[in-house]
């Protein structure tokens, strides 16, 4: 029996990781007349798949403006009158760092995650809501 739920969770999450599960089940093979053996087998592949430039850019905008809304820094008379003039400044910003001439192989998605993450857990007083810069930088997230 081949299990396919890894499968269909992987193909599920999109074309940023592709993997390959399956899971064997041999039972009920007698051995030299001991018992029914039972062996099972898991295997696990996965590549990493560049993720798009422009993906990129919408996820570091939300993530910024998250963190902004958070801070109360959206609103009348706040930095960012709404969500939408936050999303277009931080998607702005960040399409300049990530634009396709300067990261033309995509962005690595683990590293992503770790920008995405430092945003996430930067404190309220920071001078702006470009920072974090360190794991945001262009020459981490880029796959050259």
């Amino acid at each position: 029996m081949i299990d396919l739920t890894h499968i269909r969770r992987a193909l599920r999450s999109g074309p940023v990781l592709l993997a390959l599960a399956s899971s064997v089940s041999l039972s009920g093979l007698g051995c030299g007349g001991h018992e029914n053996a039972t062996k099972t087998s898991t295997t696990m592949l996965t590549a990493a798949t560049p993720l798009d430039n422009e993906s990129a850019v919408l996820r570091v905008a939300h993530a910024r403006c998250d963190h902004a809304i958070a801070c109360n820094r959206v609103g009348e008379d706040k930095t960012y009158a709404t969500r939408d003039e936050c999303m277009q400044k931080m998607s702005y910003h960040a399409r300049g760092d990530l634009r396709s001439s300067a990261c033309e192989g995509g962005v690595r998605e683990h590293d992503l995650d770790d920008c995405v993450r430092e945003i996430e857990n930067q404190p309220c007083g920071s001078s702006s809501d470009l920072s974090p810069r360190s794991a945001c930088d262009r020459s981490k997230l880029c796959s050259f």
